[in-house]
């Protein structure tokens, strides 16, 4: 009967013009509503804006809490993650938490810049949930299978370790052809899959880190 988006990317918006026909309720942050109303022109594919029964129609801005279900449950947004309109899912009584796609499990991360993403973001946002979680507590990723705090911890060192390599080759005046990918991602090339390779990584956070720097 409720359905919420942690993004408004189309691998997690997909299904809803389905459930919008069941007559289910779709709820996501204010920047998911208004990305999915326009139209896009990704790496030169064009995608129209989405069917009035696909939009959302109960959107908020930093934190929104369902009551009358089976235990209250808490949406707060994640500032400028993996895009600008991310949203943490939070059952507190049951001890889970959904992550979207601020946490891809076992695997590198694909951070939208051009949807307002950031590594730093990303980084915040882990470290929101590390406050919130235990050894009990299981976590659902955006991509990969069911982790738990340890998982997280492990996601948390990697994005770490990999801003400050980023960092100290930037600082150096490396540009993106000059870094050597190999050290970048040194002790974590088993997080390497299909969509996200080592050298795609490394470019995102380049120039993720870049345009911080510019502002």
């Amino acid at each position: 009967t409720t359905i919420v988006n942690t993004h408004w990317h189309g691998d997690h918006t997909g299904g809803n013009e389905s459930f919008g026909m069941d007559g289910a309720t779709i709820v996501a942050h204010d920047n998911v509503y208004v990305r999915m109303n326009k139209s896009h022109n990704r790496n030169g594919t064009v995608s129209s804006a989405a069917s009035k029964l696909s939009l959302p129609v109960i959107t908020f801005d930093q934190t929104l809490t369902f009551h009358g279900m089976q235990e209250p449950v808490i949406l707060f947004h994640q500032h400028n993650a993996h895009t600008d309109g991310d949203t943490f899912v939070w059952f507190p009584q049951s001890n889970v938490l959904h992550m979207g796609d601020l946490f891809f499990n076992k695997r590198f991360p694909y951070i939208d810049l051009n949807s307002g993403g950031s590594l730093s973001g990303v980084i915040r946002g882990v470290e929101t949930a590390l406050m919130l979680v235990d050894d009990a507590t299981k976590i659902i990723p955006g991509h990969g299978p069911m982790a738990d705090k340890k998982d997280l911890v492990n996601y948390h060192n990697f994005l770490t370790t990999l801003e400050h390599r980023m960092a100290e080759v930037i600082e150096k005046g490396l540009t993106l052809e000059k870094i050597d990918v190999a050290k970048i991602v040194k002790g974590y090339e088993v997080l390497t899959w299909r969509f996200i390779n080592a050298e795609k990584m490394v470019a995102i956070a380049y120039e993720s880190m870049r345009q911080k720097s510019r502002h």
